[in-house]
């Protein structure tokens, strides 16, 4: 998303433009106007472009919908009809976790050699140096960081209980309609409360508090951990150190609500990629499922191994992306409640179209790596309430006051 905006307002220029002349137009097309990194999860937040009729702006958000919509569904045909494998994310096995730890400590050591060794993971792996900021096997409790190195997505399950999960669940649901209402009422601006979401239909990006919800706080501890010890960081607060630094800085804290009729995204990922090296994640999300998911709830889809430069690069080329598509391999994020997939950002993915009678809500956050540049625009600001923004939270400090708010719920 970082270089996202300029070429959809090239396009919407032109279709006001159209319409202001009395012409007509039809984004049944739209997917070649639009590359598909630059319709993420969270995209398309924008003042209209087209200010001087909201009919008009009424009518381009509409067009623009459909044609997603279209060329989602067609997307979904060329996976289901790919050569390459269209399956359930499972979760990796130990022996492939070793594996693919021992692939990356080799690529790892290799990379530094004739740069002197010493820190990072040319030597000393315990090293907290910034080149450790690439991978870190040494914080890698379980593996599960370097399936997310090697893969673009992991599936850890039962990282959260049941009993929390389910805590989390129905504090969402009432704090979506306690922010509805406090929207309504003008006592709260609706970006404080909720991201815009392109396909707004049945689909809700809701912001969460911290410290305000002791049903959040209990979810983060049990994922994140409130300790320096392997067995007190937990399985996703692992893959977070690992992969994108203790230090990292809380990115994204919401969830993800999808009702039935809501309709299946294009894919993409939820930023471009940004090293052209491919040695460092910018950002890490972990989404956990807050009730079972079933294949009519709209999972998500990865593309794994898809969070590479050529892979963007291929996607956004309309030339041959249904090419692309129609040789990768995808998995299905079939969730159990307390399962979660924790994924590299720019991996490929989607989230389908709920089908069913059921809200699928996924509890969610990202952690970003310091070592790049902050990749918010205004069109993809990240999923988190303002208050919570301006903390600029590292994965460190959020532990601290895990710890602190543990402390105090157990007297």
């Amino acid at each position: 998303m970082r270089n996202g905006g300029r070429t959809r307002e090239t396009a919407l220029a032109i279709l006001c433009t159209f319409l202001l002349h009395g012409k007509t137009f039809s984004f049944l097309a739209a997917p070649t106007l639009f590359s598909n990194t630059q319709i993420s999860r969270q995209n398309h937040r924008h003042a209209p472009l087209c200010a001087t009729d909201p009919d008009v702006q009424a009518l381009l958000d509409a067009e623009q919908e459909q044609g997603i919509v279209n060329r989602a569904a067609f997307e979904e045909t060329l996976l289901i009809e790919s050569s390459g494998s269209r399956d359930t994310l499972t979760e990796s096995t130990e022996t492939e976790r070793k594996e693919a730890t021992k692939l990356i400590k080799k690529s790892l050591k290799e990379g530094t050699r004739g740069r002197g060794g010493g820190g990072g993971f040319g030597g000393k792996e315990e090293s907290d140096a910034p080149s450790s900021i690439f991978f870190n096997p040494s914080r890698d409790k379980d593996g599960f960081g370097a399936i997310v190195k090697q893969k673009g997505v992991a599936r850890i399950n039962s990282v959260l209980s049941i009993e929390t999960a389910t805590s989390i669940l129905n504090y969402a649901n009432e704090e979506k309609i306690r922010s509805e209402a406090a929207i309504a009422e003008g006592t709260v601006q609706p970006l404080s409360r909720f991201t815009n979401v392109l396909l707004k239909q049945n689909r809700w990006d809701l912001l969460l508090p911290m410290e305000e919800s002791d049903e959040v706080m209990r979810g983060l501890y049990e994922l994140l951990g409130d300790g320096d010890s392997a067995k007190r960081r937990g399985s996703v607060g692992s893959v977070i150190e690992s992969t994108v630094g203790k230090d990292s800085e809380l990115y994204e804290l919401a969830c993800l609500i999808s009702d039935p009729g809501s309709e299946r995204q294009v894919i993409h990922p939820d930023i471009a990629h940004i090293d052209s090296d491919g040695n460092v994640i910018p950002l890490v999300t972990c989404f956990v499922a807050l009730q079972d998911i079933d294949a009519s709830m709209g999972p998500s889809e990865f593309l794994p191994e898809t969070n590479t430069a050529a892979h963007h690069k291929r996607l956004n080329n309309h030339a041959i992306r249904d090419e692309l598509l129609s040789e990768v391999s995808s998995k299905i994020s079939l969730l159990n409640v307390g399962d979660c997939s924790t994924f590299d950002a720019t991996t490929l993915h989607a989230g389908g179209g709920n089908k069913s009678n059921t809200r699928r809500c996924l509890f969610y956050f990202t952690f970003r790596n310091l070592s790049l540049d902050d990749p918010r625009t205004t069109n993809n600001p990240g999923s988190i309430r303002p208050e919570v923004k301006d903390r600029r939270l590292s994965l460190v400090e959020i532990r601290k006051v895990l710890k602190k708010w543990k402390a105090q719920t157990s007297t």
